[in-house]
C-alpha cells in the first residue's frame, strides 16, 4: 500500500513549491496570509535549502520574525548559514 504523507498530501505545500520555482512573492505572499506561522515552520521541513531560504526572503519583516520563533534551533541555524552578510543586518 502506498503509505501518503504530509508533504505529499498537502496542496499548498506544492502550490508554494511552485511560486517558489517561479519567484512569485505575491502567490507566495497570498499563500502565507491563509497560514499561521507554526504551520509555515512545518512547510520548512519539507523544502529544500533553497527553497527555504527563497521561501524566508519572500515573507514581510513582521511576519519573518514571528515565523522565525516556530523554527527548530538546527532549523535556525541552517537558515542563518545561508544568508549572506547584508541580509544578517537587516
Amino acid at each position: 500500500m502506498n503509505e501518503m504523507t504530509w508533504e505529499n498530501k498537502n496542496p499548498s505545500l506544492d502550490k508554494l513549491r511552485e511560486a517558489l520555482a517561479n519567484r512569485n512573492v505575491q502567490q507566495v505572499r497570498s499563500l502565507i496570509d491563509m497560514q499561521h506561522p507554526a504551520d509555515m515552520a512545518e512547510w520548512m521541513e519539507s523544502l529544500n535549502a533553497q527553497e527555504s531560504l527563497a521561501f524566508f526572503r519572500f515573507l514581510p519583516k513582521d511576519t519573518a520574525a514571528e515565523f522565525f520563533a516556530f523554527l527548530s534551533l538546527s532549523e535556525q541555524k541552517a537558515l542563518i548559514a545561508d544568508f549572506n552578510d547584508e541580509e544578517l543586518v537587516r
